[in-house]
Protein backbone atom coordinates (compact mmCIF):
# COMPACT_ATOMS: atom_id res chain seq x y z
CA UNK A 1 0.00 0.00 0.00
CA UNK A 2 1.41 3.38 -1.04
CA UNK A 3 1.90 6.04 1.59
CA UNK A 4 -0.35 9.12 1.25
CA UNK A 5 1.28 12.14 -0.33
CA UNK A 6 2.00 15.00 2.13
CA UNK A 7 0.02 17.92 0.72
CA UNK A 8 2.89 20.34 1.25
CA UNK A 9 4.88 18.57 -1.45
CA UNK A 10 2.50 19.12 -4.39
CA UNK A 11 1.83 22.67 -3.21
CA UNK A 12 5.55 23.47 -3.19
CA UNK A 13 5.95 21.76 -6.57
CA UNK A 14 3.18 23.88 -8.10
CA UNK A 15 4.87 27.05 -6.84
CA UNK A 16 8.29 25.99 -8.17
CA UNK A 17 6.87 24.93 -11.53
CA UNK A 18 5.11 28.28 -11.88
CA UNK A 19 8.46 30.04 -11.56
CA UNK A 20 9.99 27.58 -14.01
CA UNK A 21 7.29 28.09 -16.62
CA UNK A 22 6.71 31.78 -16.06
CA UNK A 23 10.28 33.01 -15.82
CA UNK A 24 13.04 30.46 -16.37
CA UNK A 25 11.90 28.67 -19.53
CA UNK A 26 11.01 31.87 -21.45
CA UNK A 27 14.38 33.33 -20.40
CA UNK A 28 12.93 36.33 -18.56
CA UNK A 29 14.95 35.31 -15.51
CA UNK A 30 18.16 33.29 -15.77
CA UNK A 31 19.09 30.52 -13.30
CA UNK A 32 21.92 32.65 -11.94
CA UNK A 33 19.55 35.57 -11.29
CA UNK A 34 17.12 33.28 -9.49
CA UNK A 35 19.88 32.33 -7.04
CA UNK A 36 19.75 35.87 -5.66
CA UNK A 37 17.68 35.85 -2.49
CA UNK A 38 15.63 38.94 -3.31
CA UNK A 39 14.72 37.71 -6.79
CA UNK A 40 13.78 34.24 -5.55
CA UNK A 41 11.56 35.67 -2.80
CA UNK A 42 9.74 38.03 -5.15
CA UNK A 43 9.15 35.28 -7.71
CA UNK A 44 7.88 32.94 -4.99
CA UNK A 45 5.43 35.54 -3.69
CA UNK A 46 4.21 36.47 -7.17
CA UNK A 47 4.21 33.23 -9.16
CA UNK A 48 4.10 30.71 -6.32
CA UNK A 49 1.33 32.35 -4.32
CA UNK A 50 -0.48 33.23 -7.54
CA UNK A 51 -0.75 29.71 -8.94
CA UNK A 52 -1.85 28.24 -5.61
CA UNK A 53 -4.48 30.94 -5.16
CA UNK A 54 -5.83 30.21 -8.64
CA UNK A 55 -6.05 26.48 -7.97
CA UNK A 56 -7.54 26.66 -4.49
CA UNK A 57 -10.13 29.34 -5.30
CA UNK A 58 -11.29 27.52 -8.43
CA UNK A 59 -11.59 24.33 -6.37
CA UNK A 60 -13.53 25.98 -3.55
CA UNK A 61 -15.83 27.78 -5.98
CA UNK A 62 -16.31 24.59 -8.05
CA UNK A 63 -15.44 26.37 -11.29
CA UNK A 64 -13.11 23.77 -12.78
CA UNK A 65 -10.62 24.57 -15.52
CA UNK A 66 -12.77 27.37 -16.89
CA UNK A 67 -12.45 29.16 -13.57
CA UNK A 68 -8.73 28.40 -13.50
CA UNK A 69 -8.44 30.11 -16.89
CA UNK A 70 -10.13 33.30 -15.71
CA UNK A 71 -8.33 33.38 -12.38
CA UNK A 72 -5.06 32.77 -14.24
CA UNK A 73 -5.76 35.86 -16.33
CA UNK A 74 -6.40 37.83 -13.14
CA UNK A 75 -3.07 36.63 -11.74
CA UNK A 76 -1.39 37.74 -14.96
CA UNK A 77 -3.00 41.17 -14.71
CA UNK A 78 -1.76 41.48 -11.13
CA UNK A 79 1.78 40.51 -12.10
CA UNK A 80 2.24 42.26 -15.44
CA UNK A 81 0.00 45.23 -14.76
CA UNK A 82 0.28 46.06 -11.07
CA UNK A 83 3.65 44.58 -10.09
CA UNK A 84 5.90 44.85 -13.15
CA UNK A 85 3.73 47.54 -14.87
CA UNK A 86 4.74 46.27 -18.30
CA UNK A 87 1.16 46.75 -19.52
CA UNK A 88 1.53 50.52 -19.14
CA UNK A 89 5.24 51.22 -19.75
CA UNK A 90 5.93 52.27 -23.37
CA UNK A 91 9.65 51.50 -23.25
CA UNK A 92 9.43 48.14 -21.48
CA UNK A 93 12.57 46.25 -22.60
CA UNK A 94 10.80 43.15 -23.93
CA UNK A 95 8.09 44.96 -25.89
CA UNK A 96 10.31 46.11 -28.74
CA UNK A 97 8.52 47.20 -31.90
CA UNK A 98 5.08 46.11 -30.66
CA UNK A 99 4.79 49.34 -28.66
CA UNK A 100 4.66 51.32 -31.89
CA UNK A 101 1.49 49.61 -33.14
CA UNK A 102 -0.35 48.46 -30.04
CA UNK A 103 -0.42 51.37 -27.59
CA UNK A 104 -3.66 53.23 -26.95
CA UNK A 105 -4.93 55.19 -23.94
CA UNK A 106 -1.58 54.66 -22.16
CA UNK A 107 -1.93 50.86 -22.35
CA UNK A 108 0.20 48.41 -24.36
CA UNK A 109 -2.76 46.43 -25.66
CA UNK A 110 -1.01 44.03 -28.01
CA UNK A 111 1.86 43.33 -25.65
CA UNK A 112 -0.62 42.89 -22.82
CA UNK A 113 -2.80 40.42 -24.71
CA UNK A 114 0.25 38.37 -25.65
CA UNK A 115 1.94 38.34 -22.27
CA UNK A 116 -1.29 37.59 -20.37
CA UNK A 117 -2.02 34.56 -22.51
CA UNK A 118 1.53 33.28 -22.08
CA UNK A 119 1.32 33.89 -18.31
CA UNK A 120 -1.87 31.84 -18.16
CA UNK A 121 -0.37 28.93 -20.07
CA UNK A 122 3.18 28.92 -18.68
CA UNK A 123 2.67 29.97 -15.06
CA UNK A 124 -0.75 28.47 -14.29
CA UNK A 125 -1.95 25.73 -16.63
CA UNK A 126 1.35 23.89 -17.09
CA UNK A 127 2.26 23.77 -13.36
CA UNK A 128 -1.20 22.55 -12.35
CA UNK A 129 -1.37 19.90 -15.08
CA UNK A 130 2.10 18.68 -14.10
CA UNK A 131 1.18 18.42 -10.41
CA UNK A 132 -1.91 16.40 -11.33
CA UNK A 133 0.24 14.07 -13.42
CA UNK A 134 2.75 13.52 -10.62
CA UNK A 135 0.16 13.18 -7.84
CA UNK A 136 -3.19 12.22 -9.42
CA UNK A 137 -4.65 11.56 -5.99
CA UNK A 138 -4.58 15.31 -5.28
CA UNK A 139 -6.97 16.03 -8.15
CA UNK A 140 -10.09 17.71 -6.69
CA UNK A 141 -8.46 17.93 -3.24
CA UNK A 142 -7.44 21.03 -1.37
CA UNK A 143 -3.72 21.42 -0.93
CA UNK A 144 -3.99 24.16 1.72
CA UNK A 145 -6.52 25.08 4.37
CA UNK A 146 -8.31 28.42 4.60
CA UNK A 147 -5.73 29.96 6.92
CA UNK A 148 -2.88 29.19 4.52
CA UNK A 149 -5.03 30.44 1.65
CA UNK A 150 -5.24 33.82 3.37
CA UNK A 151 -1.47 33.83 3.78
CA UNK A 152 -1.08 33.15 0.07
CA UNK A 153 -3.32 36.10 -0.71
CA UNK A 154 -1.25 38.26 1.60
CA UNK A 155 1.94 37.07 -0.09
CA UNK A 156 0.70 38.01 -3.56
CA UNK A 157 -0.54 41.38 -2.29
CA UNK A 158 2.87 42.01 -0.71
CA UNK A 159 4.61 41.29 -4.01
CA UNK A 160 2.26 43.63 -5.90
CA UNK A 161 2.73 46.38 -3.33
CA UNK A 162 6.50 45.97 -3.44
CA UNK A 163 6.49 46.26 -7.21
CA UNK A 164 4.19 49.26 -7.16
CA UNK A 165 6.50 51.11 -4.77
CA UNK A 166 9.94 50.11 -6.06
CA UNK A 167 9.79 49.81 -9.86
CA UNK A 168 11.00 52.90 -11.67
CA UNK A 169 8.11 52.91 -14.16
CA UNK A 170 5.46 55.49 -13.40
CA UNK A 171 2.40 54.68 -15.51
CA UNK A 172 -0.60 56.92 -15.97
CA UNK A 173 -2.52 56.73 -12.70
CA UNK A 174 -5.88 56.33 -14.42
CA UNK A 175 -4.56 53.47 -16.56
CA UNK A 176 -3.04 51.83 -13.47
CA UNK A 177 -6.32 52.18 -11.57
CA UNK A 178 -8.11 50.66 -14.56
CA UNK A 179 -5.73 47.71 -14.42
CA UNK A 180 -6.57 47.17 -10.74
CA UNK A 181 -10.30 47.32 -11.47
CA UNK A 182 -9.91 44.93 -14.39
CA UNK A 183 -8.12 42.43 -12.15
CA UNK A 184 -10.92 42.60 -9.59
CA UNK A 185 -13.58 42.29 -12.31
CA UNK A 186 -12.02 39.12 -13.73
CA UNK A 187 -11.93 37.56 -10.25
CA UNK A 188 -15.62 38.39 -9.74
CA UNK A 189 -16.42 36.96 -13.17
CA UNK A 190 -14.58 33.74 -12.30
CA UNK A 191 -16.58 33.52 -9.08
CA UNK A 192 -19.96 34.04 -10.70
CA UNK A 193 -19.72 32.36 -14.09
CA UNK A 194 -20.47 28.65 -14.30
CA UNK A 195 -18.68 26.80 -17.08
CA UNK A 196 -20.71 23.99 -18.70
CA UNK A 197 -18.67 20.84 -19.07
CA UNK A 198 -18.69 19.20 -22.52
CA UNK A 199 -19.98 15.63 -22.50
CA UNK A 200 -17.07 14.51 -24.61
CA UNK A 201 -14.15 16.23 -26.27
CA UNK A 202 -13.28 15.62 -29.89
CA UNK A 203 -11.02 12.61 -30.03
CA UNK A 204 -7.39 13.56 -30.56
CA UNK A 205 -4.34 11.40 -30.03
CA UNK A 206 -1.74 12.55 -27.48
CA UNK A 207 0.85 13.12 -30.20
CA UNK A 208 -1.51 15.46 -32.02
CA UNK A 209 -2.24 17.34 -28.81
CA UNK A 210 1.48 17.80 -28.14
CA UNK A 211 2.12 18.95 -31.70
CA UNK A 212 -0.73 21.44 -31.49
CA UNK A 213 0.60 22.80 -28.18
CA UNK A 214 4.08 23.24 -29.65
CA UNK A 215 2.72 24.93 -32.78
CA UNK A 216 0.38 27.17 -30.79
CA UNK A 217 3.14 28.64 -28.62
CA UNK A 218 5.48 29.03 -31.59
CA UNK A 219 2.74 30.59 -33.69
CA UNK A 220 1.89 33.02 -30.90
CA UNK A 221 5.47 34.25 -30.65
CA UNK A 222 5.64 34.53 -34.44
CA UNK A 223 2.39 36.52 -34.44
CA UNK A 224 3.77 39.01 -31.92
CA UNK A 225 7.01 39.26 -33.88
CA UNK A 226 5.29 40.01 -37.19
CA UNK A 227 2.62 42.37 -35.87
CA UNK A 228 4.56 45.61 -36.52
CA UNK A 229 5.07 44.62 -40.17
CA UNK A 230 1.45 43.60 -40.78
CA UNK A 231 0.18 47.13 -40.07
CA UNK A 232 -3.32 45.96 -39.26
CA UNK A 233 -5.82 48.06 -37.27
CA UNK A 234 -5.59 47.68 -33.52
CA UNK A 235 -9.17 46.40 -33.21
CA UNK A 236 -8.49 43.68 -35.79
CA UNK A 237 -5.42 42.35 -33.99
CA UNK A 238 -7.17 42.52 -30.62
CA UNK A 239 -10.10 40.53 -32.04
CA UNK A 240 -7.71 37.80 -33.21
CA UNK A 241 -6.06 37.82 -29.80
CA UNK A 242 -9.43 37.41 -28.09
CA UNK A 243 -10.24 34.50 -30.39
CA UNK A 244 -6.97 32.82 -29.38
CA UNK A 245 -7.78 33.34 -25.70
CA UNK A 246 -11.24 31.83 -26.09
CA UNK A 247 -9.69 28.84 -27.87
CA UNK A 248 -7.37 28.26 -24.89
CA UNK A 249 -10.26 28.48 -22.42
CA UNK A 250 -12.26 26.06 -24.53
CA UNK A 251 -9.42 23.56 -24.57
CA UNK A 252 -9.11 23.85 -20.78
CA UNK A 253 -12.75 22.76 -20.47
CA UNK A 254 -11.92 19.64 -22.44
CA UNK A 255 -9.52 18.44 -19.75
CA UNK A 256 -12.48 17.24 -17.65
CA UNK A 257 -14.38 15.74 -20.56
CA UNK A 258 -14.36 12.12 -21.55
CA UNK A 259 -11.60 11.38 -24.00
CA UNK A 260 -8.81 13.32 -22.28
CA UNK A 261 -6.31 11.17 -20.41
CA UNK A 262 -3.10 11.71 -18.48
CA UNK A 263 -1.19 11.02 -21.69
CA UNK A 264 -2.99 13.95 -23.33
CA UNK A 265 -2.04 16.21 -20.42
CA UNK A 266 1.58 15.07 -20.63
CA UNK A 267 1.58 15.74 -24.38
CA UNK A 268 0.24 19.27 -23.85
CA UNK A 269 2.83 20.02 -21.15
CA UNK A 270 5.64 18.57 -23.26
CA UNK A 271 4.64 20.46 -26.40
CA UNK A 272 4.84 23.84 -24.66
CA UNK A 273 7.95 23.02 -22.61
CA UNK A 274 9.92 21.65 -25.57
CA UNK A 275 9.33 24.84 -27.54
CA UNK A 276 11.16 26.79 -24.84
CA UNK A 277 13.79 24.08 -24.46
CA UNK A 278 14.72 24.63 -28.09
CA UNK A 279 15.19 28.36 -27.49
CA UNK A 280 17.26 28.19 -24.30
CA UNK A 281 20.59 27.21 -25.96
CA UNK A 282 20.15 30.03 -28.46
CA UNK A 283 19.57 32.50 -25.66
CA UNK A 284 22.65 31.23 -23.84
CA UNK A 285 24.76 31.79 -26.97
CA UNK A 286 23.45 35.31 -27.60
CA UNK A 287 26.43 37.69 -27.17
CA UNK A 288 24.15 40.71 -26.94
CA UNK A 289 22.44 39.70 -23.71
CA UNK A 290 23.04 42.08 -20.84
CA UNK A 291 22.41 39.43 -18.16
CA UNK A 292 24.33 36.24 -17.44
CA UNK A 293 22.65 33.33 -19.33
CA UNK A 294 24.90 30.65 -17.88
CA UNK A 295 22.97 27.64 -16.70
CA UNK A 296 20.28 27.79 -19.38
CA UNK A 297 21.64 24.79 -21.28
CA UNK A 298 21.58 22.76 -18.06
CA UNK A 299 18.04 24.01 -17.47
CA UNK A 300 17.03 22.73 -20.92
CA UNK A 301 18.56 19.31 -20.24
CA UNK A 302 16.94 19.12 -16.81
CA UNK A 303 13.54 19.96 -18.33
CA UNK A 304 13.84 17.16 -20.89
CA UNK A 305 14.93 14.73 -18.18
CA UNK A 306 11.96 15.74 -16.05
CA UNK A 307 9.52 15.16 -18.90
CA UNK A 308 10.98 11.70 -19.55
CA UNK A 309 10.76 10.83 -15.85
CA UNK A 310 7.16 11.98 -15.79
CA UNK A 311 6.33 9.79 -18.76
CA UNK A 312 7.91 6.76 -17.05
CA UNK A 313 5.87 7.51 -13.95
CA UNK A 314 2.62 7.55 -15.93
CA UNK A 315 3.46 4.33 -17.78
CA UNK A 316 4.36 2.58 -14.51
CA UNK A 317 1.10 3.76 -12.95
CA UNK A 318 -0.89 2.42 -15.88
CA UNK A 319 0.83 -0.96 -15.62
CA UNK A 320 0.22 -1.17 -11.89
CA UNK A 321 -3.45 -0.32 -12.38
CA UNK A 322 -3.72 -2.96 -15.10
CA UNK A 323 -2.06 -5.57 -12.94
CA UNK A 324 -4.49 -4.82 -10.11
CA UNK A 325 -7.41 -5.60 -12.42
CA UNK A 326 -8.71 -2.04 -12.79
CA UNK A 327 -7.89 1.62 -12.46
CA UNK A 328 -6.96 2.90 -9.04
CA UNK A 329 -8.02 6.30 -7.74
CA UNK A 330 -6.39 8.90 -9.96
CA UNK A 331 -4.77 6.23 -12.18
CA UNK A 332 -5.23 5.20 -15.79
CA UNK A 333 -6.88 1.95 -16.70
CA UNK A 334 -5.24 -0.90 -18.52
CA UNK A 335 -7.15 -0.19 -21.76
CA UNK A 336 -4.94 1.07 -24.59
CA UNK A 337 -7.03 4.23 -25.02
CA UNK A 338 -7.15 5.04 -21.28
CA UNK A 339 -10.86 4.16 -21.06
CA UNK A 340 -10.82 3.71 -17.31
CA UNK A 341 -9.45 7.21 -16.78
CA UNK A 342 -11.99 8.55 -19.28
CA UNK A 343 -14.87 7.04 -17.31
CA UNK A 344 -13.59 8.53 -14.08
CA UNK A 345 -13.22 11.97 -15.63
CA UNK A 346 -16.67 11.71 -17.22
CA UNK A 347 -18.22 10.86 -13.86
CA UNK A 348 -16.53 13.89 -12.33
CA UNK A 349 -17.75 16.05 -15.21
CA UNK A 350 -21.30 14.78 -14.78
CA UNK A 351 -21.17 15.48 -11.04
CA UNK A 352 -19.94 19.04 -11.54
CA UNK A 353 -22.51 19.71 -14.26
CA UNK A 354 -25.22 18.41 -11.96
CA UNK A 355 -24.16 20.60 -9.05
CA UNK A 356 -22.42 17.86 -7.07
CA UNK A 357 -19.09 19.19 -5.76
CA UNK A 358 -15.92 17.12 -5.81
CA UNK A 359 -15.05 15.39 -2.57
CA UNK A 360 -13.60 17.95 -0.15
CA UNK A 361 -10.44 17.43 1.78
CA UNK A 362 -10.75 15.46 4.95
CA UNK A 363 -10.59 17.30 8.23
CA UNK A 364 -7.07 18.22 9.09
CA UNK A 365 -5.84 18.01 5.50
CA UNK A 366 -3.79 21.13 5.14
CA UNK A 367 -0.40 21.97 3.80
CA UNK A 368 2.23 19.77 5.32
CA UNK A 369 -0.20 17.27 6.92
CA UNK A 370 -0.90 13.68 6.07
CA UNK A 371 -4.34 13.17 4.41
Amino acid sequence: MERPTPLLLPAAAAAALAILGGQLLPGSTTPRELLQAGTALLQALSYGCGVLLVRELALRWQRGWGGIGLLGLAAGLAHEGLLAKSLFTPDWPEIGRIAAVGRFLEVNWLWGSGVLLLHLVNAVVLPLLTVELIWPETRHRRLVDDAVLQLLGGGLATAVLFGALTTTARPDRFAYAGGALATLAVVVLARRVSWPVPARSRRRGPFRVGLQAFAAVGGWYLWLLLLPDLKQPLLFTLALTLAALLAVLRRLRETVASGWSDRHSLAAVSGVALFYVGLLPQQAADPGRADDPSGQVLLALATVAGLLALRRRIVRRERQAGGAGGPARGDQGAEPDGQGDHQRRQQTADDIAGGIPPQPAEAGESAGQQP
